[in-house]
Formats: structure tokens, C-alpha cells, sequence
């Protein structure tokens, strides 16, 4: 699947739900509650190796789907405010390697 794929999948489940009204300051609100939930299969990993004790197996599908959740909400974003995310991936990328 392309990423135009994947976006246009995106598109139509919003339309199909009747979500389609997403504002990107929604939006921006929703990336950084799913990356909450993210980060919270990561807490206490530095307390609990601290405390000698051992770090628990992560939920690889889980956090999957969180960063799914992200995904979308970023690709949903860059839709609705007409930004070509793989394009400044890309150029913000170069900048970096040029830094």
C-alpha cells in the first residue's frame, strides 16, 4: 500500500464514521493524547531499573496501535491543512543531515 493509499483509506473511514470535520487544532490535541498513551507503556522503566528490578516484556501490539492512533491523527492533519507530510519528512530530513 502507498502512502496516497493509505491516506485516501483514512479519508473514507472519516467519511464513513462522519468524522470528517477533524480541525487540526482536533487534531494536534489528539496526537499528543495518543503519544500520552504511548509513553505510558514506557513509565517507571528508569525507577524500576533503578530498584534492580526487572523490566517488563512490552505489548508490541499495543503500542502498535498507539502509534497507529498517531499516524493517522498526523496524516489527518496534514490533509486538512494541505501539507505534503512525505515531501517536509523528507526536506526536514536533508536539514538534519546537513546540520
Amino acid at each position: 500500500m502507498t502512502f496516497e493509499d493509505l491516506k485516501g483509506k483514512i479519508i473514507q473511514m472519516d467519511e464513513n464514521k462522519g468524522w470528517s470535520d477533524g480541525q487540526p487544532g482536533d487534531l494536534a490535541k489528539s496526537i499528543m493524547l495518543e503519544s500520552a498513551e504511548l509513553l505510558e507503556y514506557f513509565q517507571w522503566d528508569d525507577t524500576i531499573r533503578f530498584r534492580g528490578q526487572k523490566i517488563l516484556s512490552k505489548n508490541k501490539n499495543e503500542i502498535g496501535k498507539e502509534m497507529a492512533d498517531i499516524l493517522i491523527y498526523l496524516i489527518k492533519m496534514s490533509n486538512k491543512m494541505d501539507i505534503d507530510l512525505i515531501n517536509v519528512t523528507i526536506n526536514k530530513i536533508d536539514e538534519i543531515q546537513k546540520r
